[in-house]
Protein backbone atom coordinates (compact mmCIF):
# COMPACT_ATOMS: atom_id res chain seq x y z
CA UNK A 1 0.00 0.00 0.00
CA UNK A 2 1.71 3.38 -1.12
CA UNK A 3 -1.19 5.46 0.58
CA UNK A 4 0.70 7.53 3.33
CA UNK A 5 -2.70 8.93 4.68
CA UNK A 6 -3.51 4.96 5.72
CA UNK A 7 0.04 4.67 8.12
CA UNK A 8 -1.28 6.12 11.18
CA UNK A 9 -5.01 4.41 11.00
CA UNK A 10 -2.92 0.87 10.86
CA UNK A 11 -0.76 1.97 13.45
CA UNK A 12 -3.74 3.04 15.73
CA UNK A 13 -5.59 -0.12 14.99
CA UNK A 14 -2.62 -2.39 16.08
CA UNK A 15 -1.72 -0.59 19.01
CA UNK A 16 -5.52 -0.69 20.47
CA UNK A 17 -6.17 -4.07 19.38
CA UNK A 18 -2.80 -5.06 21.24
CA UNK A 19 -3.95 -2.57 24.59
CA UNK A 20 -7.47 -3.93 24.44
CA UNK A 21 -6.57 -7.66 24.41
CA UNK A 22 -3.69 -6.85 26.89
CA UNK A 23 -5.81 -5.22 29.23
CA UNK A 24 -8.30 -7.60 28.98
CA UNK A 25 -6.31 -10.56 29.90
CA UNK A 26 -5.13 -8.64 32.91
CA UNK A 27 -8.17 -7.88 34.12
CA UNK A 28 -9.37 -11.70 33.60
CA UNK A 29 -6.43 -12.60 35.44
CA UNK A 30 -6.39 -10.32 38.50
CA UNK A 31 -10.46 -11.19 38.73
CA UNK A 32 -9.25 -15.04 38.88
CA UNK A 33 -6.49 -14.39 41.87
CA UNK A 34 -9.48 -12.76 43.61
CA UNK A 35 -11.08 -14.85 46.57
CA UNK A 36 -15.08 -15.90 46.34
CA UNK A 37 -15.74 -13.12 48.63
CA UNK A 38 -13.69 -10.69 47.08
CA UNK A 39 -15.31 -11.22 43.84
CA UNK A 40 -18.77 -11.24 45.37
CA UNK A 41 -17.47 -7.71 46.95
CA UNK A 42 -16.20 -6.57 44.23
CA UNK A 43 -18.38 -7.21 41.40
CA UNK A 44 -19.63 -3.98 40.29
CA UNK A 45 -16.08 -2.73 40.02
CA UNK A 46 -15.50 -5.98 37.94
CA UNK A 47 -18.68 -5.49 35.82
CA UNK A 48 -17.35 -1.84 34.96
CA UNK A 49 -13.85 -3.06 34.17
CA UNK A 50 -15.09 -5.87 31.73
CA UNK A 51 -17.40 -3.44 30.14
CA UNK A 52 -14.76 -1.26 29.36
CA UNK A 53 -12.46 -3.36 28.39
CA UNK A 54 -15.16 -4.79 25.64
CA UNK A 55 -15.69 -1.39 24.83
CA UNK A 56 -11.99 -0.81 24.34
CA UNK A 57 -12.04 -4.11 21.69
CA UNK A 58 -15.23 -2.69 19.96
CA UNK A 59 -13.11 0.41 19.59
CA UNK A 60 -10.51 -1.70 18.18
CA UNK A 61 -12.70 -3.70 15.47
CA UNK A 62 -13.93 0.02 14.62
CA UNK A 63 -10.23 1.02 13.80
CA UNK A 64 -9.54 -1.89 11.48
CA UNK A 65 -13.14 -1.36 9.50
CA UNK A 66 -12.09 2.66 9.15
CA UNK A 67 -8.34 1.05 7.94
CA UNK A 68 -9.91 -1.33 5.40
CA UNK A 69 -12.73 1.06 4.43
CA UNK A 70 -10.05 3.50 3.58
CA UNK A 71 -7.56 1.71 1.78
CA UNK A 72 -10.86 0.13 -0.56
CA UNK A 73 -11.89 3.91 -1.03
CA UNK A 74 -7.91 4.42 -1.70
CA UNK A 75 -7.74 1.17 -4.27
CA UNK A 76 -11.32 1.94 -6.14
CA UNK A 77 -9.82 5.26 -6.72
CA UNK A 78 -6.85 4.09 -8.29
CA UNK A 79 -8.26 1.82 -10.35
CA UNK A 80 -10.96 4.80 -11.92
CA UNK A 81 -8.00 6.85 -12.75
CA UNK A 82 -6.03 4.37 -14.21
CA UNK A 83 -9.56 3.42 -16.32
CA UNK A 84 -10.16 7.18 -17.01
CA UNK A 85 -6.42 7.12 -18.64
CA UNK A 86 -7.13 4.37 -20.65
CA UNK A 87 -10.19 5.58 -22.02
CA UNK A 88 -8.78 9.06 -23.00
CA UNK A 89 -5.99 7.42 -24.97
CA UNK A 90 -6.45 7.33 -28.41
CA UNK A 91 -7.43 4.39 -30.37
CA UNK A 92 -4.47 2.47 -32.02
CA UNK A 93 -3.49 3.75 -35.51
CA UNK A 94 -4.88 1.22 -38.29
CA UNK A 95 -1.65 -1.19 -39.10
CA UNK A 96 -1.64 -0.96 -43.47
CA UNK A 97 -2.86 -3.95 -45.41
CA UNK A 98 0.03 -5.94 -47.05
CA UNK A 99 -0.73 -6.89 -50.15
Amino acid sequence: MNDKRQSPAIATAVYTTGAALLDLAVCLGSIANLSPATQSTQMPLITVLIFSELMLIALAVFQWVHYFRGYLDFRIDQLRQEQQSIVSQPPPAPEPAID
